[in-house]
């Protein structure tokens, strides 16, 4: 399935979940979703919201919630910043040569 930008104003968080998809087919991390204010209106429809309310809001599941920013300005549509996926660290068993074994 290919999703395009114009498909983005039927469902934001369609088109939020699919950059996401791509971002980790890449190998990276999502971590920071930034919409502008037309997307912002759009996924306030889509949550039932009628304000945003204070603090920080984050979107995705709880074991790894992204932080979504609202009305940036500069920008037009759904901007997700991601960063390289953190390396495995590698640990020397006794038995092991001075590689290392994935553990």
């Amino acid at each position: 399935m290919d999703w395009f930008w114009p498909q983005d104003k039927l469902s934001c968080h369609v088109g939020i979940n699919y950059r996401m998809m791509l971002i980790e087919k890449q190998g990276l991390v999502p971590v920071k979703i930034k919409l502008c204010k037309k997307y912002t209106e759009l996924f306030m429809r889509e949550e039932g919201w009628s304000y945003i309310k204070r603090g920080p809001h984050f979107y995705g599941p709880k074991n790894h919630p992204i932080q979504i920013e609202f009305n940036c300005l500069n920008m037009y549509g759904i901007i997700i910043e991601a960063s390289p996926r953190p390396v495995r660290e590698y640990k020397l068993h006794k038995h092991a040569c001075s590689e290392g074994e994935i553990v």
